[in-house]
């Protein structure tokens, strides 16, 4: 509220002729309280407000900064956390590679002895080799992510070739034999070379896996095997940078 001077003036003016000296003291006495009060509230609530203003900014610089902290350690606690996951895929991978080229080349050994079978064997000797095969397939599947594209697809060929083989006998039985007949012929020399060139197959396939293992695997790699190439240190630069640039905003 805005009071003129000539105003006070005259109310203590006023205040004097009426009521005497001693009113006109306790006026202005009471004046100069409201004033000195009005004064210090003034100054009280700027104080009270600037206080206030710099706790709410503190506080939300508080709160960015462990905003910014918990992004920052979620980025490293997931980096330390993918290179563990990889540190393990990459042991498990080694051991794997190994465990599936071993039962492979143990399964070959026992599909071997369709070699020998005739049209006196009987049909579950069939069904327990390639039983074998569907489950050592599936294995290869399950294991893929370990043991890698190329080795589970030159791996999964193998096995195809060798269950393909075993049909392929059996069909050769109903050709020949007691089954034989002249205008079978062609279809058995057919048969016959089908499960030829299947074993040909077969033979290149594992020459190509073992050569694939002695060269990745052997134990005289170096660890330049193991290291980032430069495209890789690049592009983890680039996505740390994208990581920081998006807790700035």
């Amino acid at each position: 509220m805005k009071v003129e001077i000539k105003e006070i003036f005259e109310l203590l003016e006023k205040v004097q002729n009426q009521q005497g000296d001693l009113k006109l003291f306790i006026v202005i006495g009471l004046i100069i309280v409201i004033g000195v009060l009005i004064t210090y509230l003034k100054y009280a609530t700027k104080s009270i407000a600037e206080e206030a203003s710099k706790k709410s900014v503190a506080q939300y610089e508080s709160n960015l900064t462990e905003k910014v902290q918990t992004q920052v350690g979620l980025f490293f606690r997931d980096e330390s956390v993918r290179n563990n996951l990889l540190t393990h895929i990459g042991t498990t991978s080694l051991e794997k590679k190994i465990e599936c080229w071993q039962v492979s080349q143990t399964m070959y050994f026992n599909y071997q002895k369709s070699w020998s079978f005739s049209q006196e064997t009987d049909i579950q000797e069939f069904i327990k080799l390639d039983e074998e095969l569907g489950k050592i397939r599936q294995k290869i599947f399950i294991e893929t992510i370990h043991i890698g594209y190329f080795l589970s697809q030159k791996l999964i060929r193998l096995n195809s070739l060798m269950r393909d083989n075993l049909r392929q006998k059996r069909t050769e039985f109903a050709y020949s034999g007691a089954n034989y007949q002249t205008y079978l012929e062609t279809k058995l020399q057919n048969n016959l070379n089908i499960q030829q060139d299947n074993e040909t197959k077969i033979s290149d396939i594992m020459y190509e896996i073992e050569k694939w293992i002695i060269d990745k695997l052997h134990s005289d790699q170096t660890i330049e095997n193991f290291e980032f190439t430069r495209e890789q240190l690049e592009s983890i630069k680039k996505e740390r940078e994208l990581k920081f640039d998006t807790i700035k905003k």
